[in-house]
């Protein structure tokens, strides 16, 4: 073996590796990006599921009936006001 077929089987090798590497990264970032999808589209789903039951989210809001602010649906007193609601 002379000195550039060895030079050239060394080049080879490292670009064998620099591949891998590359090929490795471009996987994991792809399982990620799969990973998120799979778990929005959990979320979207459950939330379809508990509207077609008729169960509503705790943690949307309501106007106060006396100060019209927006306050979760679970408060029964308004936060700005103080007002008690019915």
């Amino acid at each position: 073996m002379n000195m550039h077929e060895s030079v050239g089987t060394a080049v080879g090798t490292l670009f064998g590796a620099i591949s891998f590497v590359v090929g490795l990264a471009v996987m994991v970032f792809w399982m990620v990006v799969a990973w998120r999808a799979m778990r929005a589209h959990e979320r979207i789903a459950d939330a379809w599921e508990r509207s077609a039951k008729g169960e509503t989210d705790p943690n949307a809001v309501k106007p106060c009936a006396a100060c019209g602010k927006m306050m979760p649906k679970n408060y029964t007193k308004c936060l700005h006001c103080g007002h008690t609601q019915p």
